[in-house]
């Protein structure tokens, strides 16, 4: 028995239909479907698809496969064509046969078997027809059109590990959250991104990095460390003079007899921001707390917040204090998203 499972909505219905069988459910695939003579559209669940009618009961038409049917044989080169190398025979003309150690068909008739390698089987295409589909209803209630928007719009770059490295993933935020064991259970896949879901530290910890490491803005900041299992930022600021001498020594640590200097850029740092993930804790690192969200759309917008927020904190200048003209700094740490 053909089962269809519905919502219905302002727009249409939302739908799949489980073909029953003792002991099993298989859905089938709508790609041969019409619902109230429409054709199916896909949405973000593989097994839910969506059809823009609101006229009840949905009758269900499934089409017939197409078949090929032969008609006749053709002549391969038609300049051959003579009173005794007709252009065409007919199925019955042909006698034809099949043989099933070379599996095709040849042409078996005396008159023409001789030459029956110059001829071709020529197939018209029959369209299968549609036909209705007996269906149980099972009726799920009524959503709202917006509650069922595509969730893999939402993208987050999940594995970059240098500036310039080529091994970040444009990764469906849908696909690597996580939900509770009773909302996969009781929430269907098609609406299942409107509840509860989190993210680990680890999968956490390689967004930030990540993203810190697409949008830094190496002027005012530089990362110092970058593991898969820890990660530091440090601020930079150049102080007054922009330049200081520095004695060159000899190889062995002495100085020359005349002293030789060199310029150096008279830059400080100010460690700014670090982690690692709980997964790893490594040693005097702050593990980073795994993001969640009530909705994917909210954890989305939450870690897009985070981010932003952050790097503007990293990529702003280290204020000069106008008291010692940059022979010192204030000194801030990011205390992230309230």
């Amino acid at each position: 028995m053909n089962k269809l499972t519905y919502y219905k909505s302002e727009k249409g219905v939302y739908l799949k239909i489980a073909q029953h069988t003792t002991g099993s459910s298989y859905v089938r695939p709508l790609g041969n479907f019409k619902v109230n003579g429409l054709t199916t559209e896909t949405t973000h669940s593989k097994d839910w698809y969506f059809v823009p009618t609101t006229e009840e009961p949905l009758k269900v038409t499934q089409k017939e496969s197409d078949t090929s049917v032969a008609t006749h044989w053709n002549l391969k080169n038609t300049e051959l064509a003579s009173d005794k190398i007709p252009l065409s025979i007919s199925l019955e003309g042909a006698q034809e046969y099949y043989d099933e150690d070379d599996y095709c068909w040849y042409i078996n008739n005396p008159t023409y078997k001789d030459i029956g390698s110059l001829y071709e089987k020529v197939y018209e295409k029959s369209v299968g027809a549609w036909l209705p589909l007996e269906v149980e209803y099972n009726f799920l209630g009524t959503v709202e059109d917006s509650s069922v928007d595509d969730p893999t719009k939402y993208k987050v770059v999940y594995n970059k590990t240098s500036p310039h490295s080529n091994n970040e993933v444009n990764q469906a935020l849908s696909s690597i959250v996580s939900y509770e064991d009773i909302d996969r259970v009781l929430t269907p896949e098609l609406l299942l991104h409107n509840k509860p879901c989190k993210l680990t530290s680890k999968q956490s910890y390689k967004i930030i990095r990540s993203y810190i490491l697409d949008n830094i803005d190496g002027k005012y900041a530089r990362i110092t460390s970058n593991y898969d299992f820890c990660f530091t930022v440090k601020k930079v600021f150049t102080k007054t003079p922009a330049t200081r001498q520095v004695e060159v020594l000899k190889g062995n640590g002495r100085p020359y007899t005349k002293a030789r200097y060199r310029s150096v850029n008279n830059q400080v740092e100010e460690q700014v921001f670090e982690m690692t993930s709980s997964e790893d804790n490594y040693r005097g690192y702050t593990p980073i707390v795994g993001f969640s969200g009530d909705s994917l759309a909210e954890l989305s917008e939450t870690i897009t917040r985070y981010l932003e927020e952050l790097i503007n904190f990293i990529n702003e200048p280290l204020k000069c204090c106008p008291s010692c003209e940059g022979k010192g700094h204030v000194e801030e740490n990011f205390k992230g998203v309230e």
